[in-house]
């Protein structure tokens, strides 16, 4: 048992956050890919605020939890015992905007950036973000970083670049019949925009390790809250896209903008999205699961790292990647979505997950003063200085004991020498 769940359990937790985690990334494709009424389903807001739905729905569990342990936590006057009691103010659902507000910038350029792009290259360049955390906690919390971690570091940075290369330098042919379009310089941008949400999500992190220093708030109730936040905003910017009409001939307008059946563009036609997943019951089926495997998704990976560790959560979060890589690469898959098979991308890949477990310490580099500073090193070095400062206490101890029975021995010496010399002196008087 580990924290009261087995270890079968835990391992089902962690396959199940790799599933649904997967099917975010997925899901998200493949409405993007879908048509209804003869038009794409074009429609990137919309799909950024049913993310926020997904959100929305992590702070049911949090208020069943919160019932479970009021009972559990109740005395017979029917009070929470106050020993149990969090110590920290209760965060309010005010305090959890301006995180909201970073999840409702990042989410948004990052899901215009899935729309140029293939997805296991989006879900690569998402391991952008533990470097700008990295940099970000250095920065505004003032944390210090070790040898280790810039190794995985420039490990990390390293696998990027190397993805960054498989995708532009060496891009995959189109299949024939499959329009050419600017896939090449879309994907560029599609690159830039993902690692500009990246900026936003380390912010979030930042602020909100910074704001549970001050305050208690679970972290389902603040998925929750952030959802509703995000949602609530989405809801009136929604409403006013639907009138701001777009130029059809723009490049712009082909990557924000929505078409409706009738040749009209808009910077969103919520009402035409809703009509096209009525038309399409797969194109439902899509965003359905989406919705359902964001909320799944949260709540899992909150339990893997309350039941394992962040570091296990942070490495499975990232093996996700291959699962979206090998999904896109199934002949099932229609061509023109297709990916192909990279050995340059393969080991960019296999450097982000290296760079993410070295700076997780779950790998320690036992030479080169890497392992100096790891949690174990410097554990290690306070139990060796414990135990020295413990054998030096039993030394004084030891010889502050021994110094009163030498005293003690030499006094009894004296009186024996002295009592020799008396009667040796009474011997010679007689």
């Amino acid at each position: 048992m580990s924290n009261g769940l087995s270890q079968k359990m835990i391992i089902f937790l962690m396959g199940l956050m790799i599933l649904t985690g997967s099917i975010n990334t997925i899901a998200n494709k493949l409405q993007n890919s879908s048509m209804a009424f003869d038009q794409p389903y074009q429609h990137a807001w919309f799909i950024t605020f049913c993310m926020f739905l997904g959100e929305v729905l992590c702070i049911f569990p949090y208020l069943i939890h919160r019932k479970k342990w009021e009972i559990a936590e109740t005395v017979t006057e029917g009070t929470p015992q106050e020993k149990d009691r969090p110590s920290k103010k209760e965060a309010s659902p005010f305090h959890l905007a301006l995180p909201a507000l970073c999840d409702f910038f990042g989410s948004t350029i990052m899901t215009f950036g899935l729309t140029m792009m293939a997805g296991s290259v989006y879900q690569m360049f998402r391991g952008s973000l533990i470097f700008f955390t990295a940099a970000f906690s250095v920065i505004f919390l003032k944390s210090k970083l070790y040898r280790h971690n810039y190794l995985a570091l420039l490990i990390i940075i390293s696998g990027l670049v190397l993805v960054g290369l498989a995708n532009q330098i060496f891009p995959s042919p189109r299949p024939e019949g499959c329009s050419s379009g600017s896939s090449v310089k879309e994907s560029f941008w599609g690159i830039i925009l993902v690692i500009v949400s990246q900026l936003f999500a380390a912010t979030q992190f930042i602020i909100e390790e910074k704001f549970m220093k001050h305050y208690n708030c679970h972290p389902l109730k603040a998925v929750g809250w952030e959802g509703i936040w995000g949602s609530l905003l989405y809801l009136i910017l929604l409403v006013s896209f639907e009138f701001i009409p777009c130029n059809p001939g723009s490049y712009i307008t082909s990557l924000i903008c929505s078409p409706d059946d009738k040749g009209k563009w808009y910077l969103e036609n919520t009402i035409f999205a809703f009509r096209q997943m009525g038309d399409n019951r797969l194109l439902l089926f899509y965003v359905i699961l989406y919705i359902c495997s964001i909320a799944v998704f949260n709540f899992v990976g909150i339990s893997v790292s309350k039941y394992s560790s962040s570091a296990a959560r942070s490495v499975v979060d990232t093996l996700r990647t291959s699962v979206v890589w090998a999904f896109f690469l199934m002949p099932f898959i229609k061509k023109c979505e297709r990916e192909s098979f990279s050995w340059l991308q393969l080991l960019g890949f296999f450097l982000l997950v290296l760079g993410t477990v070295i700076y997780n310490e779950l790998l320690v580099i036992p030479f080169c003063g890497f392992n100096l500073y790891t949690k174990k090193g410097i554990d290690k070095r306070e139990e060796e200085g414990g135990k020295e400062s413990q054998v030096q206490l039993v030394s004084q101890k030891t010889s502050s004991e021994s110094l009163p029975k030498e005293k003690g021995e030499n006094i009894e010496n004296e009186e024996n020498i002295e009592k020799e010399e008396n009667i040796e002196n009474k011997e010679n008087e007689v």
